[in-house]
């Protein structure tokens, strides 16, 4: 699966209300049963790329974006 690019920028906070900006959704997995996406966060080299499930993640616009651009590439192989 190829990576999304995206100008606008999402916020992720964790437990300790920092706030982490999500540049791009690069790819996804199913894990137990659970959907979870890799996340390339803005200023972290790709080595600092992480899995997160898709309920801790505030980026309904990336997610939107990524999900329909799997959509089109479906619709391309078919």
């Amino acid at each position: 699966m190829d990576v999304i690019n995206e100008e606008k920028q999402q916020l992720l906070s964790d437990d300790k209300d920092e706030k982490f900006i999500v540049e791009r959704i690069v790819t996804h997995r199913f894990r137990h049963g659970r959907k979870e996406y890799l996340i390339a966060w803005k200023g972290y080299p790709e080595e600092q790329n992480t899995w997160e499930p898709q309920q801790n993640l505030d980026c309904p616009h990336l997610m939107e974006e990524y999900e329909n651009s799997l959509l089109q590439k479906s619709r391309h192989i078919t």
